[in-house]
This record gives C-alpha cells, structure tokens and sequence, in this order.
C-alpha cells in the first residue's frame, strides 16, 4: 500500500475517534462547559499533526499560519447560525454559515502569504466580534445532558474525520495553507449545532454558542506553539507543548470571566 494512502486513512480514523471523544464530552457537560470544550484544538490540532506526519514537521509549521485566520472564520460561522437559527429553518442556517465560512477562509488560503502575525490580528478582531455579540445574547437555560445514540456519534465522529482527511490530502496536494485551512473547518460546530437546535431549541443552541469563544481562544497559542515547536522538537512534542500552552489559555480565559461575572 502506498504509505501516504495508509496515513491518509489513519488520519481519518484518528480524527473520527478524537471527534467522538470531544463531542461525548461536550455532550455530556451541558452547555456552559460543552462550548468550551467544543471550541478547544480539536479536528484543527489533528489536521496539522497528520498534515506533519505525511509531509513534514516544517509543512504542518507553514499550515499552521493560515490557522488563526481560518478559525476567524469559524467564529463568523457561529454568529451566523445563532442569528439564522433563531426565525430560520436549522437546515438552512447551517448551510448559510458554512458558505459565509467557505467565503472567507478559501480566500486566505489562496493568497499563500499571509503571515501569523496578520492572521492573529483577523482573529483578534472576529474573536471581539464574537465575544460582544454572543455575551449579549440572553439565553438562560438548565444545563442538561445532551442524548446523542452511539449511530448519531458515529455519524457526526466520521464528517469530522472526513474533513481532518480531506485537509491533508488538500496539503500534500494545493500545499500547507490550504491543508491548514480545512482543518479549520468548523466540524464540531456544525455537527453539535444541528442536534442541539432540532432537539433542545434556539436558547440552548445559543446558551452552548456562548462560550465557544472562550474555547476557541485556545486556537492561537496552539497554532503558535505548531509553527514554531513542531521543526524544533517533532509532532508528538510539539503538539504535547501546544496543548500545555493552549488549554492553560482557555482556562485562565474563562476563570477571568467567572470572576468579573460575580
């Protein structure tokens, strides 16, 4: 077997299995823990390991420059549905955010130069966006355990996989901005979205989109960490230093917020 072709399938196992776990959790915690963590490196950290693994520690480094800006997209996705979803159709919103996401990360993919300084400053700027938007939002809901059948994980676990391979593939193919770019796609997002407004409704959609963005803080400093840990010490250090920098940031974030909330 070609050994690309075998990593390739790996990586969509690895990610369909990192998916369900992630989802499980974000599941299981209700709305105000499950849209951090659903927002936590998740597709996007499996994207670049295996973008590294079939290419080279230096090639997932390139792709995660484009990661910051991608993820500004996914922001933009998320208010998006939220305001959609509220008078619209579910179906339909989920489909006019990823074309809203489609329309702003493809662009930056193509461009092939722009640098990890800019594209943290695009996510500076959406994160705000986001973060003004969403807290204004009044959605007071219980938390409640969200029931998913082990046939709607595996679904939901297998997209999720599907876009971790289909970015590789567009790394080895289109180069390391493109690659970079997918794994950005907001897969989590898309696939929690449609269960939760279908069954629990728009206030709890948008009591779990809430803190999205508190999860989604941690993307940067692991996109940082990537670029410049992954040639200096390999994938398996370099993603276990990202997340030892990333999900501290998450957590300081949202600690900051139960304290001014008080």
């Amino acid at each position: 077997m070609d050994p690309f072709i075998f990593k390739l399938g790996l990586s969509f196992v690895v990610g369909s299995l990192f998916a369900a776990a992630t989802l499980c959790i974000a599941a299981r915690y209700g709305p105000r823990i499950g849209g951090i963590v659903s927002g936590l490196p998740s597709t996007t950290a499996v994207g670049l390991f295996f973008i590294g693994y079939t290419q080279s520690p230096e090639a997932a480094s390139t792709a995660a420059t484009i990661v910051p800006a991608a993820v500004a997209g996914s922001l933009i996705f998320v208010i998006v549905y939220i305001y959609l979803s509220k008078k619209r159709d579910y179906l339909y919103s989920i489909l006019a955010a990823s074309i809203v996401w489609f329309a702003i990360a493809l662009p930056l993919a193509n461009s092939g130069s722009i640098t990890l300084w800019t594209a943290s400053l695009i996510y500076l700027f959406a994160w705000l966006i986001a973060h003004a938007y969403l807290g204004r939002i009044k959605a007071e809901v219980k938390d409640a355990v969200v029931k998913q059948t082990w046939k709607h994980i595996a679904v939901r676990s297998m997209f999720a996989g599907l876009v971790i391979a289909t970015a590789v593939l567009a790394g080895r193919i289109l180069g390391p901005f493109w690659g970079g770019t997918l794994a950005s796609f907001p897969a989590m997002f898309l696939s929690l979205f449609v269960i939760l407004r279908r069954d629990y409704g728009w206030e709890y959609t948008a009591r779990f989109a809430k803190t999205i963005p508190t999860g989604l803080f941690a993307v940067v400093p692991y996109a940082w960490a990537v670029h410049y840990f992954y040639p200096q010490y390999g994938l398996i250090m370099g993603t276990m230093i990202a997340y030892a920098i990333a999900i501290p940031a998450a957590g300081l974030l949202y600690l900051a917020q139960v304290v001014r909330q008080k």
